[in-house]
């Protein structure tokens, strides 16, 4: 099993579209499970899901898991049902699991820190890249930086390239065109499949 965890500073960036299409290319390689960690469940409402009742639903090889029933503060204590379910759904023999956490999730938060062991992925914006530089700074690892929305001719400095084991300067956003960018980490992350991380 191999987890990544989808970290971002701002709204509308891409985070969930990157969570999306990363998972529905993943689970072409093996059973994937996204996470919706979100306080709104924004993934849903990007796959169009309303009105479930219930909190996974399946579409061929992928599972879209809705952590919570409803809105919620993120300073809010966490019950420990919801840290419960997530650690049930993980143990159910998946390849990859792809979560899309909350904007500005930090390692100090409980619901952030159950997935301590997932390869991190940052996503940010051409005009946010110093201060997410900062924000991810504060994790142990860093597997990928992924700047959305990058002009042509974005070239980010050789100590930018060298935090991340992965770079990728993303020039849109439109689902079926953004799937083929992530064909590096996708080609990364099926070779990696014989290792278990957690």
């Amino acid at each position: 099993m191999i987890k990544i965890g989808i970290f971002g500073i701002k709204d509308r960036v891409g985070k969930t579209t990157l969570s999306v299409n990363l998972a529905m290319e993943l689970s072409n390689y093996g059973r994937t499970l996204i996470v919706d960690k979100t306080p709104t469940c924004g993934l849903w409402r990007k796959l169009g899901i309303s009105g479930s009742d219930h909190d996974l639903i399946c579409y061929n090889n992928m599972c879209v898991l809705k952590l919570f029933r409803k809105p919620f503060r993120i300073n809010e204590e966490y019950p420990d049902d919801e840290i419960n379910k997530l650690m049930h759904f993980y143990r159910s023999g998946w390849d990859y699991i792809v979560i899309d956490n909350f904007t500005n999730a930090t390692l100090d938060n409980k619901i952030v820190r159950v997935d301590l062991d997932a390869l991190p992925i940052f996503v940010t914006d051409p005009l946010n890249i110093d201060i997410l530089l900062r924000y991810a700074s504060n994790f142990p690892r860093r597997y990928a930086l992924i700047v959305n929305f990058a002009f042509n001719g974005l070239n980010l400095s050789n100590e930018v390239n060298r935090l991340f084991q992965m770079v990728l300067s993303i020039p849109v956003t439109d689902d079926n065109q953004m799937r083929a960018y992530l064909g590096s980490i996708v080609k990364d992350l099926t070779n990696r499949s014989t290792l278990f991380y957690g």
